[in-house]
Protein backbone atom coordinates (compact mmCIF):
# COMPACT_ATOMS: atom_id res chain seq x y z
CA UNK A 1 0.00 0.00 0.00
CA UNK A 2 1.07 3.78 -0.61
CA UNK A 3 2.56 5.48 2.23
CA UNK A 4 4.64 8.32 3.16
CA UNK A 5 7.52 6.20 1.79
CA UNK A 6 5.98 5.56 -1.23
CA UNK A 7 4.95 8.98 -1.92
CA UNK A 8 8.45 10.23 -1.77
CA UNK A 9 9.38 7.37 -3.88
CA UNK A 10 6.87 8.40 -6.38
CA UNK A 11 8.12 11.88 -6.24
CA UNK A 12 11.69 11.37 -6.48
CA UNK A 13 11.49 10.05 -9.96
CA UNK A 14 10.34 13.13 -11.54
CA UNK A 15 12.90 15.76 -9.15
CA UNK A 16 14.91 16.23 -12.05
CA UNK A 17 12.17 17.38 -14.92
CA UNK A 18 10.26 19.27 -12.29
CA UNK A 19 12.86 21.83 -11.40
CA UNK A 20 14.00 22.30 -15.00
CA UNK A 21 9.95 22.33 -15.80
CA UNK A 22 9.51 25.73 -13.91
CA UNK A 23 6.43 27.07 -15.80
CA UNK A 24 6.77 27.45 -19.34
CA UNK A 25 3.35 28.72 -21.25
CA UNK A 26 4.52 26.69 -23.65
CA UNK A 27 5.04 23.73 -22.06
CA UNK A 28 1.81 23.75 -19.45
CA UNK A 29 -1.07 26.02 -19.75
CA UNK A 30 -1.59 28.58 -17.33
CA UNK A 31 -4.38 27.21 -15.48
CA UNK A 32 -3.07 23.48 -15.69
CA UNK A 33 -0.09 24.99 -13.90
CA UNK A 34 -1.85 26.58 -10.91
CA UNK A 35 -4.16 23.47 -10.66
CA UNK A 36 -0.99 21.36 -10.10
CA UNK A 37 0.14 23.91 -7.46
CA UNK A 38 -3.00 23.97 -5.70
CA UNK A 39 -3.30 19.84 -5.93
CA UNK A 40 0.69 19.21 -4.78
CA UNK A 41 -0.18 22.42 -1.88
CA UNK A 42 -2.91 20.49 -0.33
CA UNK A 43 -0.89 17.12 -0.45
CA UNK A 44 1.63 19.06 1.60
CA UNK A 45 -0.78 20.09 3.88
CA UNK A 46 -2.64 17.18 4.57
CA UNK A 47 0.85 15.11 5.24
CA UNK A 48 3.40 17.60 6.44
CA UNK A 49 1.66 18.72 9.80
CA UNK A 50 3.01 21.52 11.92
CA UNK A 51 6.61 21.02 13.83
CA UNK A 52 8.70 22.78 15.76
CA UNK A 53 11.26 23.38 13.12
CA UNK A 54 9.12 25.17 10.83
CA UNK A 55 12.02 25.98 8.71
CA UNK A 56 12.27 22.23 8.19
CA UNK A 57 8.90 22.21 7.31
CA UNK A 58 8.77 24.74 5.03
CA UNK A 59 12.10 23.36 3.07
CA UNK A 60 10.13 20.00 2.85
CA UNK A 61 6.84 21.41 1.62
CA UNK A 62 8.72 23.08 -1.33
CA UNK A 63 9.98 20.25 -2.66
CA UNK A 64 7.14 18.25 -2.27
CA UNK A 65 5.30 21.03 -4.11
CA UNK A 66 7.97 21.15 -6.93
CA UNK A 67 8.52 17.35 -6.98
CA UNK A 68 4.89 17.21 -7.57
CA UNK A 69 3.92 19.51 -9.97
CA UNK A 70 4.73 18.29 -13.23
CA UNK A 71 3.52 14.39 -12.35
CA UNK A 72 -0.43 15.88 -12.10
CA UNK A 73 -2.21 16.00 -14.90
CA UNK A 74 -4.16 19.47 -15.78
CA UNK A 75 -7.25 18.02 -15.24
CA UNK A 76 -6.43 16.87 -11.87
CA UNK A 77 -7.34 20.34 -10.84
CA UNK A 78 -10.65 21.20 -8.41
CA UNK A 79 -13.36 22.21 -10.07
CA UNK A 80 -13.50 26.26 -10.28
CA UNK A 81 -16.77 28.24 -8.66
CA UNK A 82 -18.53 28.21 -12.07
CA UNK A 83 -18.68 24.55 -12.72
CA UNK A 84 -19.43 23.21 -9.31
CA UNK A 85 -22.16 21.31 -8.47
CA UNK A 86 -24.60 22.64 -5.43
CA UNK A 87 -24.62 19.36 -3.88
CA UNK A 88 -22.53 19.34 -0.59
CA UNK A 89 -19.69 16.99 -0.07
CA UNK A 90 -19.70 14.86 2.90
CA UNK A 91 -18.21 11.76 4.25
CA UNK A 92 -19.00 9.10 6.66
CA UNK A 93 -17.58 6.02 8.75
CA UNK A 94 -18.18 2.61 7.79
CA UNK A 95 -17.09 -0.96 7.75
CA UNK A 96 -17.02 -3.36 5.52
CA UNK A 97 -20.49 -4.84 6.37
CA UNK A 98 -21.88 -1.29 5.96
CA UNK A 99 -20.43 -0.33 2.80
CA UNK A 100 -21.77 -3.97 1.20
CA UNK A 101 -25.07 -2.93 3.02
CA UNK A 102 -24.95 0.19 0.60
CA UNK A 103 -24.61 -1.89 -2.13
CA UNK A 104 -27.07 -4.01 -1.96
CA UNK A 105 -29.24 -1.00 -1.40
CA UNK A 106 -28.45 0.08 -5.10
CA UNK A 107 -29.67 -2.82 -6.98
CA UNK A 108 -31.00 -2.10 -10.95
CA UNK A 109 -27.12 -0.16 -11.38
CA UNK A 110 -23.93 -0.95 -12.04
CA UNK A 111 -22.05 0.14 -8.49
CA UNK A 112 -18.53 1.40 -8.69
CA UNK A 113 -15.96 1.89 -5.77
CA UNK A 114 -13.10 3.53 -5.84
CA UNK A 115 -10.55 2.87 -3.58
CA UNK A 116 -8.28 5.33 -2.41
CA UNK A 117 -6.23 7.05 -0.17
CA UNK A 118 -4.70 10.85 0.84
CA UNK A 119 -1.13 9.18 0.69
CA UNK A 120 -1.44 7.45 -2.75
CA UNK A 121 -0.10 9.87 -5.43
CA UNK A 122 -1.77 7.53 -8.55
CA UNK A 123 -5.32 7.24 -6.39
CA UNK A 124 -5.12 11.11 -6.12
CA UNK A 125 -4.05 11.96 -9.71
CA UNK A 126 -7.06 9.71 -11.24
CA UNK A 127 -9.34 10.49 -8.66
CA UNK A 128 -10.71 13.81 -10.82
CA UNK A 129 -11.55 11.04 -13.66
CA UNK A 130 -13.56 9.02 -11.39
CA UNK A 131 -15.32 12.73 -10.47
CA UNK A 132 -16.45 13.24 -14.29
CA UNK A 133 -17.54 9.25 -14.66
CA UNK A 134 -19.97 9.75 -11.55
CA UNK A 135 -20.91 13.23 -13.03
CA UNK A 136 -21.58 11.59 -16.73
CA UNK A 137 -23.36 8.04 -15.53
CA UNK A 138 -25.22 9.12 -12.61
CA UNK A 139 -28.16 8.07 -13.68
CA UNK A 140 -27.36 3.99 -14.31
CA UNK A 141 -24.44 3.85 -12.13
CA UNK A 142 -24.33 4.67 -9.02
CA UNK A 143 -20.69 5.62 -7.52
CA UNK A 144 -18.78 5.42 -4.02
CA UNK A 145 -15.29 6.49 -2.78
CA UNK A 146 -13.66 4.67 0.01
CA UNK A 147 -10.66 6.24 1.60
CA UNK A 148 -8.66 3.77 3.57
CA UNK A 149 -5.91 5.98 5.09
CA UNK A 150 -6.84 4.79 8.59
CA UNK A 151 -4.43 1.85 9.53
CA UNK A 152 -5.28 -0.09 12.86
CA UNK A 153 -2.86 2.09 15.45
CA UNK A 154 -4.16 1.75 18.68
CA UNK A 155 -3.54 4.89 19.43
CA UNK A 156 -5.75 6.72 16.10
CA UNK A 157 -8.93 6.57 15.44
CA UNK A 158 -11.11 6.03 12.20
CA UNK A 159 -12.29 9.53 12.44
CA UNK A 160 -9.18 11.63 13.00
CA UNK A 161 -8.66 10.99 9.32
CA UNK A 162 -12.15 12.79 8.52
CA UNK A 163 -11.42 16.61 8.21
CA UNK A 164 -8.13 15.93 5.75
CA UNK A 165 -9.84 13.74 3.56
CA UNK A 166 -13.14 15.75 3.23
CA UNK A 167 -10.79 18.75 2.55
CA UNK A 168 -9.57 16.89 -0.18
CA UNK A 169 -13.16 15.78 -1.22
CA UNK A 170 -14.42 19.00 -1.48
CA UNK A 171 -11.32 20.29 -3.42
CA UNK A 172 -12.38 17.70 -6.12
CA UNK A 173 -16.22 18.53 -6.03
CA UNK A 174 -16.60 14.89 -4.70
CA UNK A 175 -20.66 14.80 -4.56
CA UNK A 176 -20.67 11.07 -5.00
CA UNK A 177 -20.86 8.80 -2.01
CA UNK A 178 -18.01 9.03 0.03
CA UNK A 179 -17.00 6.32 2.91
CA UNK A 180 -14.28 6.56 5.35
CA UNK A 181 -13.03 3.08 6.22
CA UNK A 182 -13.44 2.50 10.01
CA UNK A 183 -11.95 -0.87 9.24
CA UNK A 184 -7.97 -0.65 9.18
CA UNK A 185 -6.38 -0.93 5.43
CA UNK A 186 -4.92 -4.09 5.06
CA UNK A 187 -8.28 -5.65 6.18
CA UNK A 188 -10.33 -3.86 2.90
CA UNK A 189 -7.14 -4.84 0.92
CA UNK A 190 -7.65 -9.06 2.15
CA UNK A 191 -11.40 -8.39 1.37
CA UNK A 192 -10.68 -6.79 -2.22
CA UNK A 193 -7.98 -9.24 -2.56
CA UNK A 194 -5.80 -6.73 -3.59
CA UNK A 195 -2.25 -5.77 -2.65
CA UNK A 196 -1.95 -2.08 -2.87
CA UNK A 197 -4.10 0.78 -4.46
CA UNK A 198 -5.46 1.91 -6.46
CA UNK A 199 -8.09 -0.17 -6.87
CA UNK A 200 -11.63 -0.09 -7.93
CA UNK A 201 -14.59 -2.53 -7.50
CA UNK A 202 -17.52 -2.69 -10.01
CA UNK A 203 -20.32 -4.75 -9.06
CA UNK A 204 -23.48 -5.48 -11.39
CA UNK A 205 -27.34 -4.14 -11.64
CA UNK A 206 -27.78 -7.22 -8.91
CA UNK A 207 -24.99 -6.34 -6.53
CA UNK A 208 -22.53 -8.84 -7.62
CA UNK A 209 -19.19 -7.86 -7.37
CA UNK A 210 -17.78 -9.22 -11.29
CA UNK A 211 -14.37 -7.08 -11.23
CA UNK A 212 -11.39 -5.62 -9.10
CA UNK A 213 -9.32 -3.12 -10.82
CA UNK A 214 -5.70 -3.74 -9.46
CA UNK A 215 -2.52 -3.68 -11.09
CA UNK A 216 -1.17 -6.45 -8.65
CA UNK A 217 -0.01 -8.45 -11.79
CA UNK A 218 0.97 -5.19 -13.67
CA UNK A 219 -1.75 -6.43 -16.03
CA UNK A 220 -1.80 -2.59 -16.99
CA UNK A 221 1.80 -1.62 -17.32
CA UNK A 222 3.70 0.64 -15.12
CA UNK A 223 1.12 3.61 -14.97
CA UNK A 224 -1.42 1.35 -13.96
CA UNK A 225 -5.25 1.51 -14.87
CA UNK A 226 -7.18 4.01 -15.51
CA UNK A 227 -11.30 5.26 -15.78
CA UNK A 228 -10.99 6.26 -19.55
CA UNK A 229 -9.37 3.14 -21.10
CA UNK A 230 -10.00 0.73 -18.70
CA UNK A 231 -12.87 1.15 -16.08
CA UNK A 232 -15.38 2.88 -18.21
CA UNK A 233 -15.63 0.51 -21.10
CA UNK A 234 -16.57 -2.03 -19.10
CA UNK A 235 -18.77 -0.49 -16.89
CA UNK A 236 -20.52 0.25 -20.39
CA UNK A 237 -20.12 -3.48 -21.39
CA UNK A 238 -22.75 -4.01 -18.57
CA UNK A 239 -25.34 -1.06 -19.33
CA UNK A 240 -25.97 -2.26 -22.59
Amino acid sequence: MYGNSQVVADLSLIIGPAFAGLYRADVIPFDGFVNRVELMSLICELHLPPSRNEMMRRMSCALLLWTGILSIPAAAGPARAADAEPNKVTAQAANWDEIQQWVDSQKGKVVVIDVWSTFCLPCVREFPHFVEFHQNHAENVACASLNIDYYGSADTAPDQTAPKITKFLTSRNATMKNFISSDADEKILTQIDTSAIPAALVYDQNGKLVKVFNNDNDDYGPNGFNYEKNIIPFVESLLK
